[in-house]
């Protein structure tokens, strides 16, 4: 099975990856600096290895863990963790403690930031979101405009044969069949920045569905 992106006229779609990180005084100790091991010894010395746990973000996975590989190469004294739970799920496990570091590619809203006090948001790396769509048949790439896509996600435009898809693509042989959405339905920093792009350029979008992590999309 062959999946193609669908291109529009538009500028790619840039989503920032962002780490959440626990930010400590001076004067405070880190969970794992305040353990002791089995013999009772400062994990602080540098015998002692250092465990540090991170989750979310799973656009983000390949290039955080290709890193963690490469860190580890040069310190092995310092265990790093990362689990692509999806960016969601990293903030609920970074929010409830359960992880040193959340992945994320939306950015903590104030609720989740009076959860979270001394709180550190970095920026990290940068990627696009692309539209895919399986059609064996076609034998060139399809073409999408802003309006297009938009009504595919609104439901507006759901068969493959509807005016605005043939208009930017009138050398295609597009079948008359209803499109099926195929999407995450975990909570998804990705689903977050793509409605987000849609409600900046759709003002019917941003009146609807509006930014959200879920599909089907809820604000």
């Amino acid at each position: 099975m062959k999946f193609r992106t669908a291109l529009s006229y538009t500028a790619p779609l840039l989503i920032t990856i962002t780490l959440i990180l626990a930010a400590c005084s001076s004067g405070e100790k880190s969970a794992a600096n305040e353990r002791e091991d089995s013999d009772g010894k400062d994990p602080r010395s540098p015998a002692a290895a250092v465990e540090i746990k991170s989750a979310g973000s799973t656009f983000a996975a390949p290039i955080i863990e290709s890193w963690i590989d490469s860190y580890t190469d040069v310190d092995s004294e310092i265990a790093l963790h990362y689990d692509a739970v999806g960016s969601g799920e990293g903030i609920r496990r970074y929010l409830e403690s359960g992880v040193d570091i959340g992945a994320s590619d939306a950015l903590l809203n104030p609720e989740e930031l009076k959860l979270a006090e001394g709180t550190r948001q970095l920026p990290l790396t940068a990627g696009m979101i692309g539209i895919t769509y399986n059609m064996p048949q076609l034998t060139q790439p399809l073409r999408l405009s802003r309006e297009a896509y938009t009504g595919i996600f609104l439901g507006t435009v759901d068969r493959w044969d509807d005016p605005l898809i043939v208009a930017e693509n009138p050398q295609a042989n597009l079948p008359a069949k209803l499109i099926q959405l195929v999407a995450r339905a975990d909570s998804s920093g990705t689903t977050h920045s793509f409605t987000e792009h849609l409600s900046t350029i759709s003002p019917q979008w941003a009146a609807g569905p509006g930014t959200s992590k879920r599909y089907p999309f809820t604000a």
